[in-house]
This record gives structure tokens, C-alpha cells and sequence, in this order.
């Protein structure tokens, strides 16, 4: 009895599947744009192009007040890690050495994750001026 209570409940299944599918097939999708929205998407994304910073993520090392620890610990880090791209600024009194250039604060992140061993203080933070093409695949 079992067996064909289960071989029922099979083909129930296979016919109510069948039925979806062919049903899912057949929905289409009619997208109604307004008048005006393809020219203001132009105009976006043409006032973007025109920005020469953008936001992303860096992660940062060290701040200090001492311009000569800031340049020590920059070489430093160069011989450490000569394949990643540090760069350092200066918001007053504060020198800030940064590394990496990302668009998500994931990826900097992982690189945070990469340099925990030698830099434990290091930390991702947001940069308002980054220019496009520093960006890190």
C-alpha cells in the first residue's frame, strides 16, 4: 500500500512541476519606461565621468605627528612589502600612511587581514579622494 500511496505522491509531483514550468515559460515581462528618465541617466552618468575623485577604502597603518616616523615607517613597510602601493597624507597635525585603494570595504579588509601579523594597529577607513585608476582589482 505504501508503495502506491509513494508512486501517486510521484506523479503528482511530476504533473504539478510540469504545469509550473510550462506556466513560468509563458510570463513575459514589459519594462514601461518614463519620458525624460533615459536623458537624466545620460546626464548622470556624464556628470560621474566628470568627477576626478571618488570614494573607496584604504587601509591604514599609522598616524602620527612625527613626519620622520611616518617616513621611517613608509621605508620600512616598502622593504616588507614592496607589491602593494602605501601613500601618506597629511591632515594637520596628523601624518596618515595608507595602503591599498579600494572600492568596497570588504577588499580592504582582506588586505587588513593579509598584514595583521606585522601591523596589528592596522585598520580600513573611507577616502574621499581616490582617483579611479589607483583602484585595486
Amino acid at each position: 500500500m505504501k508503495s502506491i500511496v509513494k508512486g501517486r505522491h510521484t506523479i503528482i509531483t511530476m504533473v504539478f512541476t510540469i504545469m509550473s514550468l510550462t506556466y513560468l515559460q509563458s510570463q513575459t515581462v514589459t519594462w514601461h519606461e518614463q519620458e525624460g528618465i533615459p536623458a537624466l541617466m545620460e546626464r548622470h552618468i556624464q556628470l560621474n565621468k566628470q568627477q576626478q575623485y571618488i570614494e573607496g577604502w584604504r587601509v591604514q597603518l599609522l598616524a602620527t605627528t612625527d613626519r620622520l616616523e611616518m617616513q621611517q615607517f613608509l621605508r620600512e613597510f616598502e622593504i616588507a612589502f614592496p607589491d602593494y602601493k602605501v601613500n601618506w597624507v597629511h591632515e594637520k597635525p596628523w601624518y596618515k600612511l595608507r595602503v591599498g585603494a579600494f572600492g568596497e570595504k570588504f577588499q580592504a579588509i582582506q588586505l587588513q587581514h593579509k598584514l595583521k601579523e606585522a601591523y596589528p594597529g592596522a585598520y580600513p577607513t573611507k577616502d574621499p579622494n581616490m582617483l579611479p585608476k589607483e583602484l585595486v582589482d
